[in-house]
């Protein structure tokens, strides 16, 4: 039973997952309104300092079959923006490379049926890397995250969509102009809604210019404290050399220490990097949490006993990129959900109530 109205619908974060979940909403929930507001935006978020590579990787104790249904929808989209004459513009492209490990590997990576031309690598493949007893070769995708941002935005503009930059320190705030928001703020749900299951994964990467590299090398082994992961990963006019994996640091300051045992052991595989052009440092905090929180539910605001519709779609880890398009696309099916409810007299009596602010 449509009523006509135009229902408000707020998106908090313009990161990747935040951009992507306003233009799925809009796209797919019809009589609606968007609104992005965040305190930062393009060029100034985590997202844009991400290497942008699709791969599942730090993602928590969240559901396997959930990640590689949300990467998968992700896969799909970003190798059909690849393939298409938007590719450039929107900052997609793929690439192919190694994954690496010092020791034998029992069993594949997840994704597996996902990319394309998984195969092991060859003993003459391995002898390239020093130290590497095990690996995979595969086909994947890149974004360049901020030539993608600014690709949406664009887009959410052209179809009528606010952008506003204000921090917010409460849901509270919220409930009187919105009707629905969907909170994609990444680490800022540690403080927004005191979420203490959000810890920063803080990762520092160097951006060189080293147009020679032409495919990826990543070790993302995470367990050994004193290895931390090694990744280059070019994009389109840049490569991406990190990185480090320190949960619970919220130190957004390069670190020297970091900077030389990332150089180091980038030079130590992939010797020719010591050509490279360092371009900048940059350090940003993966939103890690012990799954990732994609659910709605009522928020009691205290605002004339009135509950909020909020959609949550935060806690990727170091899949942001890997997972966005799945996201957006499960998170524009819950706010349709509201919206079905709010017309139908339905809400309350369908959705858990929580008094998180």
């Amino acid at each position: 039973m449509a009523t006509g109205k135009r229902h408000q619908v707020l998106v908090v974060g313009a990161g990747i997952n935040g951009l992507s979940s306003a233009l799925r909403i809009h796209e797919s929930c019809g009589n609606v309104d968007v609104t992005v507001m965040a305190e930062k935006f393009s060029p100034n978020t985590t997202s844009d300092g991400a290497a942008g590579f699709w791969e599942t990787f730090a993602v928590g104790n969240t559901d396997q079959n959930l990640a590689n249904s949300l990467a998968s929808d992700t896969y799909d989209y970003m190798f059909g923006l690849a393939l298409s004459p938007l590719a450039k513009i929107a900052g997609i492209q793929q690439v192919s490379g190694y994954q690496i490990w010092d020791e034998i590997q029992t069993e594949e990576l997840a994704f597996k049926d996902i990319v394309d031309g998984y195969r092991r690598m060859t003993d003459k493949e391995l002898s390239r890397f020093p130290g590497a007893k095990d690996g995979r070769f595969f086909t994947s995708m890149t974004m360049d995250v901020t030539d993608h941002l600014k690709w949406l935005t664009d887009k959410l503009k052209g179809k009528g969509c606010r952008f506003i930059q204000r921090k917010i320190h409460s849901f509270s705030e919220l409930s009187n102009d919105w009707d629905i928001v969907a909170n994609c703020s990444g680490t800022g749900s540690y403080h927004l809604l005191k979420d203490d299951k959000v810890v920063p994964i803080r990762g520092q990467v160097f951006r060189v210019r080293a147009p020679w590299i032409k495919q990826f090398c990543v070790d993302l082994t995470i367990t050994n404290p004193n290895k931390p992961p090694f990744y280059v990963l070019p994009n389109f006019d840049t490569v991406v050399v990190g990185g480090t994996h320190q949960e619970g640091n919220w130190n957004e300051k390069v670190d020297k220490k970091d900077s030389k045992a990332i150089w180091d052991a980038a030079t130590r595989m992939v010797p020719s990097l010591k050509g490279a052009t360092i371009l900048k440092e940059w350090v940003g905090l993966r939103p890690g949490r012990d799954t990732l929180r994609l659910e709605s539910e009522l928020m009691n605001t205290g605002a004339r006993n009135r509950q909020l519709p909020v959609v949550h779609n935060y806690g990727h880890g170091g899949c942001g990129i890997t997972l966005h398009w799945g996201c957006a696309k499960k998170t524009a099916e819950m706010v349709s959900n509201f919206i079905h409810d709010i017309e139908t007299g339905s809400l309350r009596n369908k959705h858990s109530t929580s008094s998180k602010l």
